[in-house]
């Protein structure tokens, strides 16, 4: 994977090119826990302010918007393919704005805050600098903000772990303790998929203060 921050949004936007036309209707027996992870979070304000990382087509984002009619919502996406399937999607959402960027504290301004965060199957593709988003995400959080999470844990074969970093996919089950060690863990669990042929972990954890 690419280092450079404009190497890596050429890399990614040339993946999804193709992947945003066929995302939906192929990602259903990969990407598990996202409609999990999204009824575990509990809000209680229901005017919020609430950020996605990595929204892609905006299926989480829909669903958030329909449980939290009211909150702010924004979606962030380093591909502008893939925002242009969630812009559509949620077009009758007047509460959302998008940004076009790669994640990082500086893409937003400097009293920018959230009271959640999500983070769905995006930070395995952070090759080199994921605990620096995570550090990022716990900044831009409100004191007792929260972070939702699901994404790859890890594999026991070989084979699969190179098969997935073939997609730009890590799955060293190096994310979950990051968490762990940022957060006060709310709601935490690695699943099994495949009769254990990968795990993926969802994590619902607070700003500590």
């Amino acid at each position: 994977m690419p280092t450079s921050p404009n190497a890596l949004k050429k890399t990614i936007e040339n993946y999804y090119r193709f992947h945003s036309l066929i995302y939906d209707y192929s990602r259903w027996p990969i990407l598990f826990g996202r409609n999990q992870l999204i009824r575990n979070v509990n809000l209680e304000q229901h005017s919020c302010r609430i950020l996605e990382v990595g929204c892609g087509t905006g299926y989480n984002l829909l669903r958030i918007h329909q449980r939290y009619p009211h909150a702010h919502l924004t979606g962030l996406d380093t591909s502008a393919h893939m925002l242009s399937k969630a812009k559509k999607k949620l077009a009758n959402c007047s509460t959302i704005t998008f940004k076009e960027c790669l994640f990082e504290k500086s893409a937003f301004n400097i009293n920018e805050r959230y009271d959640l965060i999500i983070f769905s199957y995006c930070l395995s593709m952070f090759h080199h600098n994921w605990k620096q988003a995570i550090d990022d995400a716990n900044a831009l959080l409100y004191s007792k903000g929260q972070v939702a999470v699901v994404d790859f844990d890890y594999t026991n074969y070989t084979m699969t772990r190179d098969i997935w970093e073939g997609v730009h996919v890590k799955m060293e089950g190096h994310l979950s303790p990051y968490f762990h060690q940022t957060f006060s863990k709310s709601k935490s669990k690695s699943i099994s998929c495949y009769g254990g042929l990968w795990h993926y972990f969802f994590f619902i954890g607070q700003k500590l203060d």
